[in-house]
């Protein structure tokens, strides 16, 4: 899209796909990795779905790809969310367990009308549709210029569950 379409800002702030459990505007960096370690400590691999282009409207509109929520995500976002809720400051609502709506963020903050349009064409007849597996839990930090990975957990393997 940065090439075809003059869609760069977030390829350049953040250069990896995923999808947020929660964002706030201060969290307790300490407490919080310690949190998000013990949970990935305790999860196991569960695969999600994806597929599809959607458009969060508004001032700022966002291109995403919509995760489908499924009962097994929905209880994973609500470990989530319970485990490290207290450690944040500044917790936008609309990721709360009751509003959350799982999505990739392909472009945001330099997305225009004009470009929204060439991107809805372009992709028009394709099917995007993909089983993505859920390995890991990380800290994504939000440096004012760009986003940066500060921790990854990666997930117990099956193999490796403790009874």
């Amino acid at each position: 899209m940065a090439n075809d379409f003059g869609v760069r800002q977030l390829a350049e702030v953040l250069p990896y796909p995923h999808f947020s459990c929660q964002i706030a505007s201060h969290y307790d960096e300490a407490q919080l990795t310690s949190l998000v370690e013990q949970l990935a400590h305790q999860a196991i691999p569960f695969p999600i779905q994806a597929g599809g282009l959607a458009l969060f409207t508004g001032l700022h509109p966002v291109l995403y790809v919509p995760i489908v929520r499924t009962i097994e995500l929905s209880h994973f976002h609500q470990r989530v969310w319970q485990a490290i809720s207290q450690t944040g400051e500044g917790i936008p609502s609309y990721y709360e367990p009751n509003s959350w709506m799982p999505h990739i963020t392909l472009a945001e903050h330099d997305l225009q009308a004009e470009s929204l349009a060439q991107i809805m064409a372009r992709f028009f007849t394709r099917e995007l549709l993909w089983e993505i597996p859920i390995d890991n839990l990380a800290i994504i930090w939000d440096t004012g210029t760009q986003q940066e990975l500060r921790s990854q957990f990666h997930f117990q393997q099956r193999g490796n569950q403790k009874q």
